[in-house]
């Protein structure tokens, strides 16, 4: 599994996802600068790789740019991807799956999820699927706004504070990027900061 923190901003890497491998990758972005990331994940024959990022924004801007190419058949690959924006921030999520002409029986996901925490913030997503073949099973979704007042109302009503409930609620996100985090010290310190920027 691989897993990182954002410490710069700005990052370009990419992932080779040998043949026959299963991959995980979970990143998490919570520093209170811009940042331009650039991901190249490069899926092989009989592999599959699940994407799994999550990113807080309060006054910042983060353009985060995720190409998945898909060489050979039978490759699965699935990108999740979650923000929260504040404060006259703004995010954007650009992520492209190629699958190659000649592969068979690949399949691809992509889901884009957003929570708008006020008026001046925003998020934007482009789930692009650029394929060159028919032997694919491919799907892709978006879905930004602002927080579920029913949700918020019902925790509330449960006796947390507004502050709680928004925190169970975005962490329900994180937690995606998060429970496979062995170090608890830093897993820790990431949910604090969280609750901190709530």
């Amino acid at each position: 599994m691989t897993k990182f923190l954002i410490e710069n901003n700005k990052i370009s890497r990419t992932i080779d996802i040998s043949s026959n491998t299963k991959e995980r990758i979970s990143i998490v972005d919570i520093n209170d600068s811009n940042i331009t990331m650039d991901i190249v994940i490069n899926v092989f024959e009989n592999s599959s790789v699940v994407l799994n990022l999550a990113s807080f924004s309060e006054t910042t801007k983060k353009n985060y740019n995720i190409t998945v190419n898909h060489f050979s058949s039978n490759s699965y690959s699935e990108c999740n991807v979650f923000g929260v924006s504040k404060n006259n921030s703004h995010i954007k999520f650009d992520l492209t799956a190629k699958i190659d002409d000649l592969s068979l029986s690949n399949k691809c996901k992509q889901s884009i999820s957003g929570i708008l925490l006020s008026n001046d913030s925003s998020i934007v997503g482009a789930p692009n699927l650029i394929i060159n073949t028919n032997s694919i099973k491919a799907e892709h979704s978006l879905s930004i706004g602002k927080i579920n007042q029913n949700k918020l109302f019902y925790l509330i009503s449960k006796g947390l504070s507004k502050k709680d409930a928004l925190y169970l609620l975005v962490m329900g996100y994180f937690n995606n990027c998060l429970k496979n985090l062995k170090n608890e010290y830093l897993k820790e310190k990431v949910e604090n900061k969280i609750k901190d920027k709530l």
